[in-house]
């Protein structure tokens, strides 16, 4: 038990509670269901892309093209359902499948070229949100179907 209560997990774990108490207690309307389900969606994504990049940072690298790979793939699974007419249960996996793709990319960029990570998904970056501008004529895709919507 000592040893856990000397862990910087132990000490971010109390930082996060003391701060939520002092805004708990500071600002009456932090702990409204509304607020904290608004909360907990924009801590879900940035775990996601949190997990994502710590996969890369253990092994020594960087991972600058996370949030285009996102994108992309945001992007092909609005394409898929919009324009290929897809049901969005079968969108998804192609959506997945490009962001994996696009992974697999810089990942063998990376090890081929030997260039570091940062330099090469500086580039891809670059690329994937420039395609993904020029593909969609930087316009979203807004006709989702209502039961991917009551998803989230």
């Amino acid at each position: 038990m000592k040893r856990f209560l000397l862990t910087n997990e132990f000490g971010l774990m109390v930082l996060i509670s003391a701060i939520a108490l002092g805004f708990a207690t500071a600002a009456p309307n932090f702990t409204t269901p509304f607020n904290l389900f608004a909360l907990t969606r924009t801590t879900g994504v940035n775990a996601m892309i949190g997990l994502a990049m710590m996969a890369v940072i253990v092994t020594g690298g960087l991972n600058l093209a996370v949030g285009a790979i996102g994108v992309c793939a945001a992007m092909s699974f609005g394409w898929c359902i919009e324009v290929a007419g897809l049901p969005w249960v079968l969108a998804a996996p192609c959506a997945v499948a490009l962001a994996l793709t696009l992974g697999f990319v810089n990942g063998w960029l990376v090890v081929r070229t030997g260039l570091h990570s940062f330099v090469i998904t500086l580039a891809t970056m670059s690329i994937f949100f420039g395609s993904m501008v020029f593909l969609t004529h930087a316009q979203s895709y807004r006709s989702l179907p209502a039961g991917f919507s009551e998803i989230g």
